[in-house]
């Protein structure tokens, strides 16, 4: 009889029991199983021996009495497993697979003795965990490496997630009906989020901010019933990075993609902007992206390095298209005596020279990151992760989107740098306690300066509700937000029979300074043309409706510095003893606060109402599994939890600075200040032109001691913004049930519905108008916001304001002040899915991931988050705001994804994502103000009655290997994006009436190209 000998182990009912102790953390997996002997059943004290195939790493341990094993915090990889018992034959897996999250099921069956001989097992894993409580989607590398992801950011592989979506008018990627700024980001274990903007650091407009070959495997849980996950309403994006291996190895890519591949952009069936001119769809494009990687070890087995570099650079031209044929039109732009002739914008350049003169979209981006691993001994393992980022964004105001309505002036230069150190420590303190110990140090700065500052920001010819230019200086530029954070996390598990007791703690430090003042060198809006070259050759104020200009002033020159302490503790229970080791039972309790610094220089008439406050929340957790037939093939996983979500530092700045005293806004318009803009008044062409009005010159500010003094510019237009003292954190109770089915051979189905209701959404009102009295039009002199209006009418004057209000008790003096925007978190959302998934992991050189989602998402306010007097946030009914229950903005009825790799023909590969979307609601406006409150937000048929086209996408690859010497292999690989050159179009003409006060004959009409046409990659990649 042969030494060694293959064999299949085939898994049984009998065979299989749930180990609740098998634990997995954020950056690791498990694996579980029994050891039984066919002839005596259960073994005890069994041992096992679990060693890492790319690290050497090695564990031991020994079954219970019932014949388990576990082995804990395992890193992501490929591990080989030997069994050894008195008396039996020794029994060894050298392909078991433990990734991000899962806890790995593995179970021996072992014959008699028969001299040495060696059971090498061939089966698989169970493709189901049995031990997770969690609602998540696991992305392995596998998948990471096959499929075509355009632009090579990882975070985008988040959309193959059941319940995600991006529309194509957001950045945002938006899960299970929160907003896009409700998810959480992790790498490492540590947090990957910037507190200021609710987002990812970074942002979310550059092209990555971790290389794709530098990311492992990636987690992505909707439903996070264990308690350690946190700070998140959407999904906790959780990812790891690769480590080195006990051989040197490495990679290095080069992509492009020709110009003379790109497609044209499909023309739209209303052209108001003449963007279906051939000049405007034709693409001038360009794509380099280069990265290298190496990994190896530092002391075989003990000690491996990692290092990554990517860096990517994408041009696109935009050819700004100013004009639209009319006798208007044409007067504005004629040499010699027309304003767009004669306005500088630029040095050296009119805004007439501006229009057909391409401009550059240039993204330069450059990422680090080195990884240290040190396997320290048996007991304990340590990790160092460095990552630093450096972007630069020329003209990228509008990143990655064609914009034939701006001028090169009205573009900005971004420059976003990051820097994150993580240290991790995960020690075995005895068999039964485990702890797992992270530090995190971070910063990043994202300045933005504007192309010039010759003249102030100016938008003329609004075309249904967009306009046909935008040039000047770009309105908040120069601007910047440097953030610190300093995050403490600890988790420690106590692990006793079926019972698993874990607690923990995540301490953030963050310290934020932003420097924000928007309109600072003035701004204007011309409607028309006809309007703006009336103004220019000086037409009295009467004739100038619809003009207005705009100017903000700050003391502290719009700095605001502040500070965030979140604090999150949890523990919970979780035992797997129930129905015979069947039923796996969690229940956890997770607090969270936050902790904000005052406002440095608060206006005492705003009663303590500038500045954040403090929050806290108490959420709960209960989640299950079922292996409903005791054999991991059939799992039930459900449970219900509250979930809570810390609000971005940004809504704090717009409090602390737009308080009526450290940032004014100054609003004029020609129809409530005449005087300032008739022919000789203050805002008039001969005071604001920098030069003789029949030459060229430039929109100029107003000076600051006139701003100040003048007791023509009304006191009454500085706009506060003020918190509700009683804000909170957005919170969701979340319900989920679902059945996972095992077909064999790796295939796996599931079905899954999902019930989240959201409390605490954030939505902003004014609260210093003067509401007139139910059923009339006459203001009542008594009715006064007392957290809320007296009546429901929605009937308002910004002529008569009360100039008092009343919140949460506290009696505030709103004299001198316009609007008084009060920023409230007492806001509703709701969200209902069903989910169909399938999949086969990719265990024999081909695999999908696929899954089909019907949803509904409604809400009464879909702002992401609020600043300032950002309308977007402003309920349409001010005595009502919680009326405007509708469909989310981010409401997606169906939604279809297939990601897939076949197996390979001749050495060539074939891989695709495919995905299908049903359109985002919009709102349709009146163009006329319809209730009084001075905001054109007024809905037509109500909020979200319309929706979007729907999306398609269809993105291809084929690659080829090519071995070139023992140690050296080759790949080429062509994408194909957008394959067959859908068009994704959809509405800007959202504005249903226009100024004459008739129907918009356009209104809904497809006027938005989609720029992303087809495009073709080629991909060289080395392997050593």
């Amino acid at each position: 009889m042969p030494a060694q000998r293959t064999a299949v182990l085939l898994l049984s009912a009998l065979a299989c029991s749930v180990v609740a102790h098998a634990q997995t953390s954020t950056t690791s997996g498990a694996l579980r199983g029994t050891v039984k002997s066919k002839a005596k059943g259960v073994v005890a004290s069994a041992s096992l021996t679990l060693r890492n195939l790319e690290t050497g790493l090695t564990r031991t341990t020994t079954t219970n009495a019932n014949g388990e094993y576990h082995f804990a915090f395992l890193p992501v990889g490929t591990y080989e497993l030997t069994v050894a018992a008195p008396g039996l034959r020794t029994a060894k897996d050298a392909s078991l697979r433990v990734g991000l999250g899962q806890t790995a099921l593995q179970n021996f069956s072992l014959d008699a003795v028969e001299a040495s001989a060696v059971v090498t097992v061939v089966a698989d894993a169970t493709a189901l965990d049995a031990a997770q409580i969690n609602t998540q989607s696991s992305i392995s590398q596998e998948l990471v490496d096959a499929i075509p992801v355009n632009g090579r950011n990882f975070t985008d592989l988040v959309q193959l997630t059941p319940g995600a979506a991006v529309g194509n008018t957001s950045y945002y990627t938006t899960v299970e009906g929160a907003r896009g700024i409700q998810n959480n980001l992790q790498i490492d274990g540590g947090s990957y989020n910037s507190k200021f903007n609710g987002e990812q650091r970074g942002g979310t407009r550059i092209p990555f901010t971790f290389g794709q070959d530098s990311i492992k495997e990636l987690q992505v849980i909707t439903n996070s019933f264990d308690a350690q996950f946190g700070d998140a309403v959407g999904a906790v994006i959780n990812a790891v990075t690769k480590t080195g291996t006990n051989e040197v190895q490495g990679t290095a890519f080069m992509l492009f993609r020709p110009n003379s591949l790109t497609a044209k952009v499909k023309p739209v069936p209303y052209d108001a902007n003449g963007v279906n001119t051939d000049e405007a769809r034709t693409r001038t494009y360009q794509t380099l992206q280069m990265g290298f990687n190496l990994g190896g070890p530092i002391l075989k087995d003990k000690l491996h390095y990692f290092v990554n570099v990517e860096m990517a650079r994408k041009r696109e031209d935009s050819i700004p298209l100013f004009g639209d044929g009319s006798a208007a039109s044409n007067a504005f732009f004629a040499p010699g005596t027309g304003m767009g002739a004669l306005l500088v914008t630029m040095p050296g350049r009119t805004l007439a020279d501006e229009s057909h003169r391409a401009w550059t979209d240039e993204q330069k981006n450059l990422v680090f990151m080195g990884r240290l691993d040190w396997d320290i001994n048996q007991d304990h393992r340590a990790t160092l992760r460095m990552n630093s980022q450096n972007y630069q964004g020329l003209n990228d105001i509008y990143a990655g989107v064609r914009h034939n309505d701006t001028a090169e002036s009205g573009n900005s230069t971004m420059k976003f740098t990051s820097l994150s150190t993580v240290l991790e420590l995960s020690s075995t303190l005895s068999p039964s306690l485990l702890n797992e110990a992270r530090v995190q140090l971070s910063n990043e700065k994202r300045p933005t300066t504007p192309n010039s500052t010759v003249s102030s920001p100016v938008r003329i010819q609004k075309v249904g509700s967009v306009y046909d230019i935008n040039a000047g200086q770009y309105y908040i530029d120069p601007r910047t937000t440097d953030e610190t954070t300093t995050q403490i996390q600890d988790n420690l598990t106590f692990m006793t029979g079926d019972w698993v007791l874990k607690g923990g703690v995540d301490l953030q430090f963050i310290d934020m300074k932003n420097r924000y003042l928007p309109n600072g060198n003035g701004s204007w809006v011309f409607p028309t043309y006809a309007l703006a070259q009336s103004w220019f050759t000086g037409a009295p104020a009467a004739s100038l409706s619809g003009v207005t200009y705009t100017q903000g002033y700050s003391p502290v020159d719009g700095v605001s510095s502040f500070s965030e302490k979140f604090m999150a503790g949890y523990v919970q229970a979780q035992n797997g003893a129930l129905l015979n080791k069947r039923l796996l039972v969690s229940l956890g309790l997770r607090y969270t606060t936050e902790i904000w610094s005052g406002n440095p220089s608060p206006n005492p008439k705003l009663q303590g109402l500038d500045r954040a406050p403090n929050d806290k929340s108490m959420d709960p957790r209960f989640g299950f599994t079922l292996d409903l037939f005791g054999n991991a093939k059939t799992i039930i996983r459900g449970g219900y939890g509250w979930f809570s979500v810390s609000n971005p530092g940004q809504t704090t700045s717009g409090a602390i600075m737009n308080n009526g005293i450290n940032l004014v806004s100054y609003y004029m318009t020609a129809s409530a200040n005449p005087a300032l803009f008739d022919p000789t008044g203050l805002l008039s062409a001969s005071q604001r032109w920098s030069g003789p009005l029949t030459g060229p010159g430039s929109l100029t500010r107003i000076p600051t001691s006139t701003l100040l003094t003048d007791p023509n510019l009304k006191v009454d237009t500085i706009v506060p913004t003020i918190i509700d003292p009683e804000a909170k954190m957005t919170q969701a109770r979340a319900t989920s049930l679902g059945v996972e089915q095992d077909l064999g051979n790796g295939f796996t189905v599931g079905i899954r519905g999902t019930y989240k209701k959201f409390n605490n959404l954030q939505y902003a009102v004014n609260i210093n108008l003067g509401q007139m009295a139910p059923g009339t039009s006459t203001v009542d002199p008594t009715a006064i916001y007392n957290d809320g209006y007296p009546s429901t009418w929605n009937r308002f004057s910004t002529g008569a304001r009360p100039g008092r209000a009343i919140v949460r008790g506290r009696a505030l003096d709103l004299s001198g002040f316009g609007d008084v925007i009060l920023s409230k978190y007492d806001g509703e959302g709701r969200y209902r899915s069903v989910v169909l998934e399938a999949g086969r992991k990719p265990g024999s050189g081909w695999g999908f991931k696929s899954s089909l989602t019907f949803a509904k998402a409604e809400d009464n306010n879909s702002n992401e988050r609020a600043t300032l007097t950002s309308t977007n946030a402003l309920t349409e009914n001010p005595a009502d705001p919680l009326s405007s229950w509708a469909l989310s903005d981010n409401d997606h009825a169906f939604r279809a994804t297939l990601a897939w790799f076949a197996p390979t023909f001749f050495g060539i590969r074939l891989s695709g994502i495919t995905t299908y979307t049903t359109g985002r609601p919009w709102n349709g406006i009146y163009y006329a103000d319809q209730n009084g409150d001075g905001k054109y937000i007024d809905t037509v048929n109500g909020r979200n009655s319309h929706r979007q086209p729907s999306e398609k996408t269809f993105d291809l690859r084929l690659s080829r290997p090519f071995r070139v010497t023992r140690a050296l292999s080759l790949e080429g690989t062509i994408d194909v994006y957008n394959v067959f050159n859908w068009a994704n179009q959809y509405t800007r003409q959202t504005q249903y009436t226009l100024s004459s006060g008739s129907v918009n004959p356009y209104f809904g009409a497809i006027d938005s190209p989609d720029n992303r046409s087809r495009e073709v990659q080629f991909t060289l990649k080395a392997r050593f």
